[in-house]
Order: C-alpha cells, then structure tokens, then sequence
C-alpha cells in the first residue's frame, strides 16, 4: 500500500463537523464502482485512515509510483492530468444517474463526487488520485471538480424562475408520451424480462464477444479491426481495448514463439534455451499450454536423433560408449524411442569391447604378463558369454604358448656362453625347428648366441697370440664389434685386453710429446698452461742488491708483525731505493718477456692456457688460446700488472682442472718468485694432481731461488725447478721449463 499522504482534518473540515463520516463509507463505494466500471476508475479516491489523535488523515492508494500534487505538476503535464481527472469523474456521474435511487451506497457515490479542489488531488504514474473526497469546500478551491455532477449556476439563471404549475403539466405531459411510447415498443418487440437487464449494454456486448473469441487469434483481431465501439473514447471501452491488445501482443508472442521453435528444430541447444527462457512458457497459460508440450517432444526428438548420431560417431571407441551410456540423461530412465537406442547401445558397446579385446589380446601374443592380466582383469572373460567364449580359449591357448616360449627362452639365456649346450637346444627342441610366431625370433636369437660363442673362442685366442705387441693389440680394440659395447663374458676379455695394453697406451703416450704436428692427432697434441705470477714483488728488480733485499726482508717482517710505524717509514725507504730502477728492469718486465719469446716455439698444433696470481684468495682463470689466438694470450700476459698476494696453491688447482694429464701428456710452468701468501697448501695439491693425472709434469720458474716452488716439481715424475736470478735467467730458465712439452726439432 503506498502512502499518498498525511493532512490535518482542519485543512479542508470545519472544526467540530462530522462530515468525515463518509470516509468509513470508501469500502462499499469501491466496491459499488467495481462493479460497474473498471477498477482503475475506483482507485481515484485514496483510502482514508483517521489517525489515533483524531486531527489528521492518511490517504494512500493501491497504486504504484510517486505522488504528486496536481497542483505541483508543470504547465506541460497538468492538462493530461486534468483531462484524465474529468473522464473518471464523468464515467462515475453517469454511473450515478443510471443506477436505480434504491441502489444501495448510490448516496455516497453522488456525495464523493464533491472535493475540495485541485490541491486535494494527487497523481501517481499518471493517475489521478483524489483526497477529501465528499467533502464541500473550505478553501478558495471550487468545491466542486469541473466535470462534477452538480452544474454550477449562474446569475441569470436565477432571476428567471418558472411558474410552478407549468412545471406539473410539462413534467406530466413527458411521462405520458413516454409511457405511450414504450407500450408501443413492446407490443411490436416483446421482452423477456426473465432475462432483461437495463445495464446490458454495447459494452457488455463487447466485453462478452471478446470472452467468446478466448485464444482465437483470428476472431481477436477481426474484433479488434471491426467494432467500431473500440474507437470511443470512454474509458471502460478503452480499457476492453487495451485488453484486446494485449490479447493480440500474446497472440504475435505465440506467432513469434512458434518461428522461432521452427528455425532453431535440429538445434537442442536453442530448443532448450527457448524452454528456460521464454517467459510465455514458464508458467504456460492458455495455446502456451500445449506448445510448451510439443516443445518439448521436439526438443526430445532432437536429443533422440543427436544421441543417435554420437553412437554412430563413436562407434569403435568403447570408452566413449560406456560414458554415453552412463551420463546420458535420456538413458538412464528411458521411453520411447530410447528404450531401442539403449538395446542398441549396449549391443554396440559388446561387439567394440570384442573388437578391442582380440586386438588386445593379438598385440600381447608374445607377452605372457600382459596375456595373464588380460584373462584375470577384463570382466567380459570372466563370465564369457556369445563370442567371448571363443575368445578366452585363444587366450588360454596363447598362454600355455607363452610359458612354454618363456621357459626355453630361459633355457637358451642360461646357455649363452656354453657353446655345446646351445646346439643341443637348436637340434632338439622342435618348437625352434618348426619356428612359428614368437619362435621365430627365439630361434634367431638361438643361431647369433652360438655364433657369438663361437667367436668369442676365437677373439680369446686372439688376444692371446698377439702378446706384447702393441699394433695388434691395438688392431683388436679398434675393430672388433664385441669389445666396443662389451656385454657378458666379453667385458672380461675387454679387461684383459686393456691389461695387455697398458704398456703400450704408456709408451705411446710418452711419445706424443716428441711427435711434431702431423705426426700426431690434433686431439692428442700436448697441453700447455703458464701459471703467471703478477703479485706485488713482481715490481721489484730482477737482480736484488744487498741494501733492496735487506729493505724488503724487513718490510715483511714489520707486516707480519702489525708494525704500522715500520710498514710506513721502511716503505718509504723501499719506493726510494726501488725508484732508482726502471720498469724495464722489473721481475714482471721480464717475465712477460720470457713468455713472448717462449710463445714462437709453441707447435700450431698445441693450445695455450693462463692462470694468473693476483691477489687472495683465489687465482684468476683466463683459458685456453687456440694456436690461431696466441696474440689474445700475448696481450692478456702484457696488460698484467704487480697487484697484491700470491694465492699459488689456488692456481696450481685450476690450472690442473683445465689440463688432461691422462689420455694426452700436459705441462704446467710455473714463473713465480714468491711463496704461498693466501694459507693455501700447494705441495698438498701438487700431490693430488700428479696422483690422478700420471701424465702431467710441472716445472717451476723460481726467481731469485726462493725454493718455494720445489715441491711442486718433485711432485710428478718429470717436473723440475729451473733458478732464475737476472732477467736473462728468467727468459733461458723459462724456455727450458717449456722443453718439456716442445719438441726440439719441430717447425711449429
């Protein structure tokens, strides 16, 4: 119920009235213009509630939307409004004078056509509302609505009365030709008055024709075409007309409805969206009732043929088959025709589980596992019924086969290396001798393991005869098939072999390093790795007075002592007496001229790697200079400069990471002319090298003879320490430390 408004009584009711009396009437007013008129008509009086004070109403209203005073609405808007007004009050002033005077509540219909005026009026999404019905007025509103059934009257009108006793006679002489004339009606048209009602008039006619048309489309819209009682402007006839319309607008819905059912036929999808989503069909009323029916017969045909259709495209795929049977909606309760599509299906799903089992059991037939899995797990051999039956004999045949072939592959396997044992097997067994199916392939395999028996004797024997002679031990290795992917007994031949030639790997290793190029494999050639010490007393003087080497003996002892005071003042001193020597004089300047002038007599066959002692804790790695880079390696060593410690052990480590010292000979020179300074053993390491590397040799450039370096030369076989004391010892002893992997007579 929606509220239109709360008004004090004393706006429009003198104090002390009790004209409100005709409030409590609004039930049986309603009711009475309901009857006759349109329910739309009666909702112009708001419904009155006297509240518990006594001094104000509130008016509300079965409508729905915002009120608003008449009053209150725009130029625009009121004359609708107002016309709108005047209509509902006209229709129900007519009512009141056609209605027999005896007809109950007739009086409050005639007195709730009085209101106060346009402030009393409301409109609510267009329609008028009316408060303070049948109440005269108390403001300077008309008391009564234009339209009302009391006619205003005006001055002249007053001063011209009638006489009395014409009135009589006028009104007298009215009923008389009346009454003359009725008689003369009905002596020509008798009535039945059993059935006469004053109040059927064209409207109920109308009303009546188009009850009867019901759902007739057709007959609606002749109606609607034709009665020309459609055209008047009455409210209740526009009302029967609306309703007409709207009976139309459902006829084009189900016209509509029925094409587009037609256009989406072999569509489900669409089919069922336009079930669910239709709003004529969702609580079917009237023709909606049987279409919705038929629409969803089609919409089962449709799923019927659909389905029908996925069986046929699934046909071998049994996985597919069984979902469809056991998702399907329309199988699970079946009717109709998918009670037959179901014994269809599952007739389809038995002959594509026959199908997929014999090709199952065909593509397993040498596997005897996979056969015995087959006949214990598949449910349609458990219990064989029709085709099935056969089927599982086969694979009870197919199994027995199966552990017999097991058995004599067993046999022949536990044979392999007792040549007599497997003639014996080839010449008596008859399942090799007639060799069928899964045989052929053991028989096969039977004759290649007596050959390789055979040959096996052969290569031992070999092997044997060729002794100490490396060319054919190395003819054997290289060539026979058996020895490169040595299996069984042959692994123990191929370390028999490998034992035979050891002696030889070792001398012809030995000789790789007194091969030149060309004489040798590339991949062979001899590894060089120069360990380049760039620490701090790289600076100082290849050839050391007595005066320097007292300054940097004490220099040392101040810093390991933590003597800043002596670091300071002896630095001081030793740049003094380091600055009457030149760069070119430097341990480093010599160095790096040892290794330019060493480089031209590297073969082209070698690479050259660098391993630099910077600072601690850890060496720096450069790589290895391909014989086409060697000017890369010269620059690298020429961009050096003195730095910090001598980190020697993590530099003996690298450098024997990066060369190969087993396969191929390698050889590490050291130029150092320092000790360990970064707590790392270098004795220790060289040990470990020459320990997994036999072919590895490390010679050392000891400048000044520290003996630092000693230990690292007596760790391999061939390593020695080469003492450098001047830069010219320095480039002679680097030299020689390289003889070791540079062949004299070679031209590069």
């Amino acid at each position: 119920m929606l509220r239109v408004a709360r008004v004090k009584k004393s706006v429009f009711i003198k104090s002390g009235s009790d004209e409100e009396k005709i409030f409590s009437e609004h039930r049986n007013l309603e009711k009475l213009i309901k009857k006759h008129l349109s329910p739309i008509t009666a909702s112009i009086f708001a419904i009155p509630t006297i509240l518990e004070n006594n001094d104000e109403i509130e008016w509300s209203s079965e409508l729905k939307g915002q009120p608003v005073k008449l009053s209150s609405l725009s130029k625009d808007e009121q004359p609708q409004a107002k016309k709108l007004l005047n209509d509902r009050l006209s229709a129900i002033t007519r009512l009141a004078d056609e209605l027999p005077q005896q007809t109950p509540g007739i009086e409050t219909l005639k007195q709730a056509l009085h209101y106060p005026g346009d402030d009393a009026v409301y409109v609510i999404n267009g329609q008028p509302v009316i408060t303070f019905w049948g109440i005269g007025g108390k403001t300077n509103s008309t008391a009564i609505s234009p339209g009302s059934i009391i006619p205003a009257v005006n001055e002249a009108q007053k001063t011209r009365k009638i006489p009395h006793y014409l009135s009589i006679l006028a009104w007298l002489a009215l009923i008389a030709l009346l009454a003359f004339l009725l008689w003369y009606w009905f002596s020509k048209n008798p009535v039945n008055w059993q059935d006469y009602n004053p109040f059927v008039d064209e409207y109920q006619q109308l009303v009546d024709e188009v009850d009867g048309a019901g759902n007739d489309c057709l007959a609606l819209d002749t109606i609607y075409q034709n009665n020309i009682l459609l055209q008047r402007p009455d409210e209740k006839f526009s009302l029967i007309k609306q309703q007409l319309e709207d009976k139309l607008a459902i006829c084009k819905a189900y016209s509509q409805l029925l094409k587009l059912i037609e256009q989406a036929k072999d569509d489900c999808l669409k089919l069922k969206k336009i079930l669910e989503n239709n709003k004529y069909l969702q609580a079917p009323k009237g023709m909606f009732i049987e279409l919705k029916q038929q629409l969803k017969n089609d919409i089962q045909l449709c799923e019927y043929h659909k389905l029908k259709s996925k069986i046929q495209f699934a046909a071998n795929n049994c996985v597919e088959l069984n979902n469809i049977l056991q998702n399907n909606a329309y199988l699970q309760s079946p009717e109709g025709l998918f009670i037959e599509l179901k014994d269809q299906l599952k007739n389809d799903i038995q002959l594509c589980e026959y199908n997929k089992l014999k090709a199952e059991i065909q593509s397993a037939s040498d596997h005897c596992a996979e056969l015995k899995n087959i006949l214990n797990n598949n449910q349609y051999l458990q219990n064989p019924q029709g085709n099935f039956v056969e089927l599982r004999q086969q694979l009870e045949n197919s199994i027995n086969l199966c552990a017999e072939y097991q058995a004599l592959k067993n046999r022949i396997e536990a044979a392999s290396d007792d040549c007599t044992l497997l003639k014996t097997i080839a010449k008596d067994n008859q399942q090799l001798q007639q060799a069928e199916r899964m045989f052929v392939e053991l028989k096969q395999k039977t004759v290649k393991l007596i050959k390789r028996c055979e040959d096996y004797q052969v290569l031992e024997n070999t092997i044997k005869q060729a002794g100490k002679d490396c060319k054919k031990l190395e003819q054997i290795a290289q060539e026979n098939d058996y020895l490169q992917n040595a299996k069984g007994k042959f692994v123990d031949l191929k370390r028999q072999l490998d034992k035979q030639r050891i002696p030889c790997e070792k001398k012809k290793i030995e000789e790789l390093v007194n091969l030149c190029p060309g004489q040798r494999p590339k991949k062979l050639a001899p590894e060089l790795v120069v360990v380049f010490d760039a620490s701090g007393s790289m600076q100082y003087p290849a050839e050391v007075t007595p005066r320097l080497k007292s300054l940097v003996n004490q220099m040392e002892h101040a810093q390991r002592s933590g003597n800043p005071f002596g670091v300071i003042t002896l630095g001081i001193a030793l740049n003094a007496e380091l600055s009457k020597y030149g760069v070119q004089q430097s341990r480093m300047y010599a160095a790096k001229k040892a290794v330019s002038s060493l480089v031209p007599k590297i073969p082209s066959d070698m690479n050259t790697g660098l391993v630099v002692l910077k600072q601690c804790s850890r060496a720096q790695k450069y790589r290895f200079y391909a014989p086409n880079e060697r000017t890369q390696f010269l620059n690298a060593i020429n961009r050096l400069s003195p730095t910090q410690g001598t980190p020697l052990g993590s530099g003996l480590s690298i450098a024997g990471q990066m060369v190969d010292g087993v396969k191929k000979p390698a050889t590490i020179i050291v130029i150092s002319d320092g000790e360990e300074s970064c707590n790392a053993n270098p004795c220790a390491i060289a040990r470990r090298l020459a320990k997994n590397k036999p072919y590895l040799t490390i010679n050392v450039v000891d400048i000044l003879g520290t003996g630092a370096g000693n230990c690292l030369a007596r760790a391999t076989k061939k390593g020695k320490v080469y003492t450098a004391r001047s830069m010219r010892d320095i480039i002679k002893m680097t030299e020689q430390a390289a003889s070791s992997a540079i062949p004299k007579h070679c031209k590069k």
